[in-house]
This record gives C-alpha cells, sequence and structure tokens, in this order.
C-alpha cells in the first residue's frame, strides 16, 4: 500500500510542479473528509457477520489544474468490530459451530482526473485501491479456539459523474454516481497451519448526495450528505459474495492559492 501512496503523490507532485511552471498562482484545496458507515460484510454460504458501524477519516486533497481540468485525492481509514458465526462445520461435517470476532482494518484510496463539462456537470477518471485486513479469533462450545488472518486487496480504475446544482447563494447540492473494477487478491492463514490464496476480482458502483455550504471569508467549503458503494467480489474458483457499504459523510475543505 505504501508504494501505491507514494505512487500517486509523486504523479499529483508532477502534473502540480508542471502547472506551476507555466502559471503564477495554482489553486489548492485541503481538508478532512470522514464517513461514518455500517458495512455489510461479505459472507461466505455458511457465514453470518454482523459488523459495528464505524468512523473512516482522512485527508482530501485537489488541484485546479485549469479551468476545466483539476486533479483529487482521497484517502480514508477505519477501523471496525464485528461477530459472527461460521455453522461449515456443523453442517457439512457434523461438527460445532464456531463462534467469531474481527478486529478489522479498511483503507480506501481515490485518485482523479476531474474534467468540468459545464457549470454543472464534471467527468471524472481515476483509479482506486480497497483493501481490508482483519484478525479472526474464533471459539467452539468446548472451549476450543484458533485465530485467523486474512488480507483483501484490490487496484483498478472507475469512472463516473458528478453534477453541482446551486439553491440559494453559497448553499448547492451535489450527487454523484460512478463505477469500479478492481484487481487483487486475498490471502488467509491460521493457526492450524493452513494457508490460502486467491485472485480476486471486486465490481460495483458509488453514488452519494450532498448539501455543501461555501464559507466565502473562511474559503472553507461544508459537506454534509450520504454515500452508499456497492461491491460484488469474485474468485477465482467462481465464488461470488458482495458488500454495502453506506453512511454519512462530513468534510470541511479549505481552498488557497499558492
Amino acid at each position: 500500500m505504501k508504494k501505491i501512496i507514494l505512487s500517486l503523490t509523486a504523479i499529483i507532485i508532477l502534473l502540480t510542479g508542471i502547472h506551476s511552471s507555466k502559471a503564477s498562482a495554482l489553486t489548492m484545496s485541503a481538508g478532512v473528509y470522514t464517513w461514518y458507515a455500517w458495512w455489510d460484510f461479505p459472507e461466505d454460504t455458511y457465514e453470518d457477520i454482523d459488523a459495528d458501524p464505524s468512523l473512516m477519516y482522512g485527508p482530501a486533497l485537489s488541484v485546479k489544474l485549469n479551468e476545466t481540468f483539476s486533479l483529487s485525492f482521497l484517502f480514508l481509514y477505519g477501523n471496525f468490530n464485528a461477530e459472527g458465526t461460521d455453522n461449515s462445520d456443523a453442517v457439512l461435517f457434523g461438527g460445532d459451530v464456531i463462534s467469531n470476532k474481527y478486529d478489522i482494518d479498511r483503507y480506501d484510496i481515490d485518485t482523479a482526473l476531474n474534467v468540468k463539462m459545464n457549470r454543472y456537470i464534471k467527468f471524472y477518471l481515476g483509479i482506486k485501491y480497497s483493501a481490508f485486513k482483519y484478525d479472526l479469533s474464533g471459539s467452539i462450545p468446548t472451549g476450543d479456539s484458533y485465530s485467523a488472518e486474512f488480507d483483501h486487496n484490490a487496484f483498478g480504475p472507475g469512472a463516473g459523474l458528478s453534477v453541482v446544482l446551486p439553491l440559494y447563494q453559497n448553499l448547492y447540492i451535489m450527487g454523484n454516481f460512478g463505477g469500479l473494477y478492481l484487481w487483487g487478491k486475498e490471502d488467509y492463514s491460521n493457526s492450524n497451519g493452513e494457508t490460502d490464496s486467491s485472485d480476486i476480482k471486486d465490481y460495483g458502483y458509488n453514488t452519494g448526495v450532498s448539501l455543501v455550504y461555501y464559507i466565502a471569508p473562511a474559503s472553507t467549503t461544508i459537506s454534509l450528505g450520504g454515500r452508499y458503494q456497492y461491491i460484488k467480489t469474485e474468485y477465482e474458483d467462481g465464488f461470488k459474495c458482495d458488500s454495502k457499504f453506506y453512511g454519512i459523510t462530513l468534510s470541511a475543505i479549505y481552498t488557497f492559492s499558492i
């Protein structure tokens, strides 16, 4: 993940430098983006997992290259706790139902080139990195226990549209919709010495709507809204599962020139 962050940062710095050599001033925006989210966690045939809602947060950056093009970058991190049951052993072999607890770290990185079509509509084309890693601790009624680790990473393109409509003076409503198609790998290991690795594909969409208010004296934009993300994961053996990620977003972005 560090290599991906460094690569994306290098691209932004390079393009910023190219623009700066051609103009005396560069418009940039920087701030904080938060997403209080509920996660319908991906499950297999014999699992039932209930994840607690949690806060994802991180920096949001953008660079205005000219009146048509801009670059944006968003990094989000969140820690989620979940509990669940796995009855695969009970169904297949007449064994015990296993109770599991999950400690999950989730990462999302979005970078995009935004193209302004007119004063209301923008088209964006970008790259997305999505990952979650979790430690699992399981127990059965006999008192036996085990642990496992999962590492899910996917990387690929995304594209979509955003629409901004003025409501009153500095108050706006903004909506967006975009699709994504990612490739990656999921690795698994447990305390019994078992390991597994599978190529994966993640594909789905993001959509959201927000009320946006620009505080002119402070050069700051406040946005409050909601966001929904649907992803279907397909494994190399053909198994598929889906997850839904949705909640309330709040951001504060400061705009300045250098």
